[in-house]
């Protein structure tokens, strides 16, 4: 690569999938980011070969053969699909399959002549160190949550993760909690920049919470690090409380393998006319509940293989439609609300704590609006999608640079400590995946 690195580098955005519709934060990388040009997938996280069939196009003209898969395009999808688990068994972890193919990531670079490449996930990245290296060509990893968190994770990739963070110019965290997690797996502090993910805030006016009826609204899937039952229980909590209006009720949005077993606890609960299950829903009628909502509730926490959150994307956008946030200090959220001028926290699995919050704001429209107003600055001024894209931008600008730069958190964040691990157990674009 040439010496010469121009203002704005050209960047090969390295992914271990194709982003599903709901991963906003990824496809911001893809689209925003400016003169975002195609993005190749390669075989899928699964080993699903038809991923990596679909993926012809570079710039928009078909890629040459050397860029495809060679040991498993050939071959018959149930065959491929079996090796493909059988190497991620034997340590690749998700998304590595592609790694296997080093002298393709190599012609990759040397055809397309990145200044920096942005990796998504940590497990798919260390499948780049060597191409980058023997290109010349910088890496920066981007972590999202699970692979910065998740202990089988953890431990599968600690020898190269180490060797990644001794050679690579920067890391980019969503959270300061991240960061500690990545600090403790071997990476220097001062490579880590902690850029939180952004929400396209034009999508989700600001409304005055304080007008709207008593309705809880909660979004996202029904996993375990999200724990969507105990968002349940504190609301069952909360409707035996004298102050806490008739026709309160809890609305969620969301599908996951929880969903059946919460239908089914609400039951139990007594509460099964008090909260509506709507499965998943498009973006714009997500907005218009967030419109008609007194708060946001979400009850993350860690899971019982480490899994935690990274910046919650549902979060961001509830600030920005105006709504007061009802969570757990959990992973990226307190760097989010801040307890008390813009929602309100509690501890992980404090099912009380979060039921006296939600009696708050039912039975205060008041504070809801306040503390919902605050929401709405806060997100738009620093976790707008421009904003973080931004922030982005100027770490690949340095990396692309070759200029050390020993990152510390943006002022906004430095509003209180750090969500603590749970005691439970301006760059062009091009895009590539191979």
């Amino acid at each position: 690569m040439s010496a010469h690195r121009p203002a704005s580098p050209r960047v090969l955005l390295a992914r271990p999938k194709t982003p599903e519709s709901s991963e906003t934060f990824l496809l911001a990388h893809e689209h925003y980011l400016p003169d975002a040009g195609t993005v190749l997938c390669g075989v899928a996280e699964n080993g699903d070969i038809s991923d990596g069939r679909r993926a012809v196009l570079l710039d928009g003209r078909p890629v040459p053969g050397q860029f495809r898969s060679p040991g498993l395009a050939g071959l018959p999808r149930r065959i491929g699909s079996r090796l493909a688990r059988r190497l991620s068994r034997g340590g690749l972890g998700s998304g590595e399959l592609a790694g296997q193919f080093p002298r393709a990531r190599l012609r990759a670079l040397r055809e397309s002549r990145p200044d920096v490449v942005l990796a998504e996930y940590g497990p798919h990245a260390v499948g780049w160190v060597d191409p980058c290296r023997a290109a010349g060509v910088p890496l920066v990893p981007h972590f999202h949550g699970y692979d910065a968190t998740r202990r089988d994770v953890l431990e599968r990739h600690r020898e190269v993760y180490a060797e990644m963070f001794r050679v690579v110019p920067a890391v980019v965290a969503v959270s300061r909690h991240m960061r500690e997690r990545l600090a403790t797996a071997g990476c220097a502090t001062q490579k880590i920049a902690v850029v939180p993910c952004g929400c396209e805030s034009e999508l989700f006016p600001a409304a005055d919470a304080s007008s709207a009826p008593p309705t809880l609204l909660a979004v996202g899937r029904f996993v375990d690090k999200k724990a969507p039952h105990l968002t349940l229980l504190a609301f069952a909590q909360t409707l035996v409380h004298p102050d806490v209006p008739a026709g309160a009720r809890l609305v969620m949005i969301g599908d996951g393998p929880l969903l059946a077993a919460c239908r089914d606890l609400a039951i139990g609960l007594g509460v099964v006319n008090q909260v509506e299950f709507l499965g998943a829903l498009p973006h714009a009628e997500v907005a218009g509940w967030m419109r008609a909502a007194r708060a946001f509730v979400q009850h993350s926490v860690e899971a019982e293989d480490g899994d935690c959150e990274g910046t919650p994307v549902a979060v961001l956008e509830a600030g920005a439609a105006g709504l007061p946030v009802v969570a757990t200090r959990h992973a990226g959220i307190p760097d989010v609300v801040i307890d008390g001028e813009t929602g309100l926290l509690c501890d992980e699995r404090d099912v009380t704590g979060m039921a006296t919050s939600m009696v708050r704001l039912l039975a205060d429209p008041a504070a809801a609006g306040r503390l919902g107003s605050g929401a709405a600055a806060r997100v738009r001024a620093h976790f707008d999608r421009v904003a973080s894209l931004d922030r982005l931008a100027s770490v690949l600008r340095a990396a692309a640079d070759g200029t050390t730069v020993p990152y510390t958190d943006p002022d906004f964040l430095r509003t209180g400590p750090a969500a603590e691990p749970s005691d439970e157990s301006a760059p062009g674009l091009l895009g590539v995946v191979l």
